[in-house]
């Protein structure tokens, strides 16, 4: 990723973080599942698109 120019040179990682929150991005995934539902995790993904998900997530919030 690099800068770009027209942004005031922000690198283009960052205008993504800046516009993130405005996109609603949640609405694409799924549930969380913790790393001990990786089966269910799986069977999720497996029928995410017909289920209007489009990526499934991992949490690891909590893990040492």
């Amino acid at each position: 990723y690099g800068t770009e120019p027209k942004r005031k040179g922000k690198r283009t990682f960052q205008l993504a973080l800046d516009a993130a929150p405005e996109l609603h991005l949640e609405e694409l995934t799924g549930p969380l599942f913790g790393l001990g539902e990786y089966r269910d995790a799986i069977a999720y993904a497996m029928s995410a698109g017909r289920l209007g998900a489009v990526k499934v997530a991992f949490d690891l919030r909590g893990l040492k």
